[in-house]
């Protein structure tokens, strides 16, 4: 297509920059999250649009001036010197078509918008040029200059969290349609009751605690005058898990995973051999590891603590990752089906699996974790070692002593995990 002469393209620009300014406008509230810088980052991107109209192309002018516009932020936080990362917007403000702060009343939707809210900015970023504005996901990563793996990754990641939501929910499922407007405290109870009466009190604990976050969010925007949870108590007595695997269950559980076929069983092992969350495992990364030097990065954005995290791979790490064929760009698990860019689903199948071939009954996967930061613990490891490893922020790098304390401790931790591979091995072994 021929490029237009200067002239023309400043017409152009100058013609289609007024459609354009909601569009622009949301996009500055999901990386600002104030209204008023977002009005100051498009008056900025519609100068510089102007300035730069030699450089614009037909057909480009929404993805050019979001490049503009995300370019313009970087430069803003890099002269604040402001780090941003797990702050809430407006979803209301930032997703609607129109930019009028309507909500929609029934609970799923209700749900949604808050976990949409809660995501990191680079998750909620992605979620915002692909599925508000329509993006591809190269035109997402040109926008914001990362590569298209990156926005693909992100993407699973917020997915994952968001498509938890219906099946999860045992007020979705009995509420998703209804008015969030009309729902009392005696149709809580119900839902309530009826889970301890099926013998999960803990379950109970974690609906309520969960519904009520969800109705004090509607009432600080204004949805609802008061919640329908205010002075309904716990069902159930708390209990912190305190399942620990013993020396033996250990080895069952590895053998019994060496026989799974992949990837859940490598998914298991790589549990053992590293202490890491299950869902930061199943969403592992090729551009993430460093197999060379032995090293797992997970950024910030897709582990729980939010912050970036650093794990030293052991030598049965690295040897069973360089064994996994690579079937995917980026995802190191990815799911079964063609054309998806989620990880894999259905451990939980694989676990009762592992369960039955291994005959150790009462663990959950996450007892895994447990197991691996009590182990070496018992190898006399320092408890702020083991915080590291599991990228915890409580005990010795809670608070202020966290935020200071920025040394990274990677040779201790590999110190650490080698020692606890040591001690499996040994096992494995007898």
């Amino acid at each position: 297509m021929e490029q237009p002469s200067i002239n023309n393209s400043r017409d152009y620009v100058a013609k289609g920059l007024p459609d354009l300014l909601k569009r622009l406008w949301r996009y500055g509230l999901v990386l600002s999250r104030d209204p008023v810088m977002a009005e100051e980052l498009v008056q900025a991107t519609c100068l510089r649009a102007l300035e730069k109209c030699a450089q614009f192309q037909l057909g480009t002018l929404d993805r050019w001036t979001f490049t503009i516009l995300s370019s313009i932020w970087k430069n803003e936080l890099r002269s604040r010197s402001v780090r941003t990362g797990q702050g809430v917007i407006d979803a209301e403000l930032a997703l609607v078509s129109d930019g009028a702060a309507q909500i929609e009343m029934n609970i799923f939707a209700s749900q949604v918008l808050k976990e949409v809210q809660a995501l990191p900015e680079a998750q909620r970023t992605a979620v915002f040029l692909v599925y508000g504005e329509g993006l591809s996901y190269r035109e997402a990563a040109a926008v914001l200059d990362v590569p298209e793996g990156t926005i693909m990754s992100r993407l699973a990641t917020a997915r994952t969290k968001l498509g938890k939501l219906k099946e999860d929910s045992e007020f979705v499922k009995h509420w998703g349609k209804r008015d969030i407007r009309k729902i009392s405290k005696p149709d809580v109870t119900l839902i309530i009751d009826g889970i301890v009466t099926r013998g999960s009190p803990s379950a109970a604990n974690h609906a309520l605690a969960a519904i009520r976050r969800l109705f004090n969010w509607a009432v600080e925007r204004g949805v609802i005058d008061f919640s329908p949870c205010q002075g309904l108590k716990p069902p159930g007595k708390l209990k912190s898990r305190e399942r620990v695997l013993s020396d033996d269950e250990l080895v069952a559980i590895w053998n019994a995973a060496s026989s799974e076929a992949y990837p859940f069983g490598t998914i298991t092992q790589l549990l053992m051999l590293t202490g890491q969350r299950r869902g930061e495992v199943i969403a592992m990364r090729w551009q993430d590891l460093d197999l060379t030097h032995s090293v797992w990065s997970l950024p910030g954005d897709l582990n729980k603590s939010g912050r970036a995290h650093e794990i030293p791979l052991t030598p049965s790490a690295v040897i069973i990752l360089r064994q996994l064929p690579r079937l995917h760009e980026v995802l190191v698990f990815p799911a079964n089906r063609k054309g998806t860019d989620n990880p894999v689903s259905g451990i939980g199948k694989a676990k009762q699996r592992i369960e039955k071939c291994s005959d150790v009954a009462d663990w959950r996967l996450h007892d895994i974790r447990r197991t691996v930061a009590t182990g070496m613990a018992r190898l006399k490891i320092t408890p702020h070692v083991v915080e590291k490893v599991l990228n915890h922020s409580s005990g010795t790098f809670s608070g202020v002593a966290g935020v200071y304390n920025r040394f990274g401790y990677l040779p201790e931790m590999r110190e650490a995990l080698e020692a606890w591979e040591a001690h499996l091995t040994s096992l494995l072994e007898t």
